[in-house]
């Protein structure tokens, strides 16, 4: 089931797969919410894979600027996630109720929801070490991007040195087993977005300086370097 989840994530970077995905998303969490109900031993993997399946709805969502449906299935991955998956999986779907909300103009609300899973995970020692710096870094970063939006310059700028410091220990961009693509580049990704919304246009363009596009992942992320400052729904 883990490499089926994985191979759903990947159209969220194209835009002519996501029709692909929409339709394929609902057998896949039926299916993954039956393995719960038919197998007792099979519980814990279950609650993982719905909430993962509905954390990727909640990003094809936002991606489609569907933000009401993008708050429906944020808040059945967290309920999915807490009741039986692992700490990343719970960190990942607090990440996607803090976007919903950001996207809905709650922006106290989504920066505090990921701050506090940040300090969480930064106790756990369940998970390897590259994931949980993965789910922290970003669980960081969009608070950064969070606080930008809602024009606090104070703690957008503390929370992406949260975010840098956290890569800095990544090493390295990576997308480490089951976790969204993480590290130096991200964080000059948020830079510029942050920039770009505290009205710092010059510092914006110094940070696009500093990023090697053919190191990030998909066309979505390297194309609006070019523009400074991505779009919303590319930074969920």
């Amino acid at each position: 089931m883990r490499d089926g989840i994985d191979q759903l994530a990947c159209p969220l970077a194209e835009q002519g797969h996501r029709d692909t995905l929409a339709r394929a998303l609902p057998s896949r969490i039926a299916l993954a919410q039956a393995l719960g109900r038919e197998h007792v031993d099979g519980q814990g993997q279950s609650a993982t894979a719905v909430a993962e399946l509905y954390s990727i709805a909640t990003r094809l969502c936002i991606k489609l600027d569907e933000d009401g449906l993008a708050a429906v299935t944020a808040d059945r991955a967290l309920i999915a996630a807490v009741a039986g998956a692992g700490a990343l999986t719970v960190a990942e779907a607090h990440r996607m109720v803090s976007s919903s909300w950001r996207r809905q103009g709650h922006y106290a609300r989504a920066t505090d929801v990921v701050v506090t899973e940040a300090q969480h995970l930064a106790a756990d020692r369940t998970a390897p070490e590259p994931q949980r710096l993965s789910v922290q870094g970003n669980l960081y970063a969009t608070a950064a991007y969070t606080a930008a939006k809602q024009d606090d310059r104070q703690s957008a700028h503390t929370l992406i040195a949260e975010a840098q410091a956290t890569a800095k220990r990544l090493g390295a961009d990576q997308s480490p087993a089951g976790t969204a693509f993480f590290g130096p580049s991200q964080v000059l990704l948020h830079r510029i977005s942050i920039s770009h919304l505290l009205g710092d246009a010059g510092t914006a363009i110094d940070h696009a300086r500093h990023v090697r596009t053919a190191q990030l992942p998909t066309a979505e992320r390297r194309a609006p370097v070019l523009d400074i400052g991505l779009p919303d729904g590319s930074l969920c």
